[in-house]
């Protein structure tokens, strides 16, 4: 259980970064959220009319900081890079 979330599908923590796929206690619905301070505060990286509500799989990018490989059901993915 993450604190502030009802229902997480998936998460992926590095070196105090953490993403994840769920819901959170305030929503209606899955979204995908980040955390850059162990989860301490949470930023949204989904948006109005792309929650990307059939997300099976998120993780960190390793070598690449701040980089989310994202995974759809359908067996097709994406790559997000936040603005620094």
């Amino acid at each position: 259980m993450v604190p502030g979330f009802t229902n997480v599908v998936d998460e992926d923590a590095l070196n105090g970064h953490i993403c994840l796929t769920g819901q959170m206690t305030t929503d209606t619905r899955n979204k995908i959220c980040c955390s850059s301070n162990d989860g301490a505060d949470w930023s949204e990286i989904t948006r109005d009319g792309d929650r990307c509500g059939d997300t099976i799989s998120v993780a960190l990018a390793p070598y690449q900081p701040g980089r989310i490989w994202i995974c759809w059901n359908g067996h097709s993915f994406g790559i997000f890079t936040p603005a620094q």
